[in-house]
C-alpha cells in the first residue's frame, strides 16, 4: 500500500482538493486498491469539520467525490507513515518546520509541475478562484502520480 498525504493550512479547501482529485484519478486507472490517500491541516482551526461549503461545491460541479474528506492535523507520525507527502505552499514549510523540524525536506506539490513558475498552491478561499487552484492540483496530482508509478515501478506489474 503506498500512503500519499496532502497538507495545507486549515485541510478544508487546497489539501481536500488534492486528496478527492488524486483519488479519482488513481480511480479512473485503476490503481486506488494500491493507494492509501489523505489530507491534513498544519493547523487546528477546523479539525473534524468537511471541507469549506464552496470547496464542497465546486468539487461537486466537477463531480469529483469528496464526502469521507473532515480535517485533521497532521501529526509527527504522519511524517513518517507516509511513502509520499506534498505542501501546497511556503507557509506549510515554516509551520512544519516550526513544529517538527523537517517539514523543509517536504516538496510542495507543484514542485512536480516543472513549467508552472510559482509553486505556491493559491488558496481558492482567498483569491476566489477555484478552477485556477483546481487546475493547478490537477496538473500536479498527474504529475506526482506519473512520479509514484517511476519510483514504486508501478508501471512494470
Amino acid at each position: 500500500m503506498i500512503k500519499v498525504l496532502f497538507i495545507c493550512k486549515a485541510n478544508i479547501n487546497r489539501s481536500p482538493m488534492a486528496e478527492a482529485i488524486f483519488c479519482q484519478i488513481l480511480e479512473r486507472k485503476g490503481l486506488s486498491e494500491r493507494f492509501k490517500v489523505d489530507s491534513a491541516a498544519t493547523d487546528s482551526s477546523h479539525v473534524g469539520r468537511k471541507p469549506f461549503p464552496p470547496t464542497r461545491r465546486f468539487l461537486d460541479k466537477m463531480q469529483i467525490p469528496h464526502k469521507w474528506i473532515r480535517s485533521r492535523q497532521v501529526t509527527e507520525d504522519d511524517l513518517s507513515a507516509f511513502d509520499y507527502i506534498v505542501l501546497m505552499d511556503q507557509e506549510n514549510v515554516n509551520v512544519l518546520s516550526e513544529r517538527f523540524g523537517q517539514a523543509c525536506q517536504i516538496p510542495f506539490l507543484l514542485n512536480y509541475v516543472p513549467e508552472v513558475e510559482n509553486k505556491n498552491v493559491p488558496d481558492p478561499s482567498i483569491t476566489g478562484n477555484y478552477m485556477e487552484t483546481y487546475n493547478l492540483l490537477v496538473k500536479g496530482c498527474d504529475k506526482l502520480l506519473l512520479h509514484i508509478i517511476k519510483c514504486e515501478e508501478l508501471d512494470k506489474n
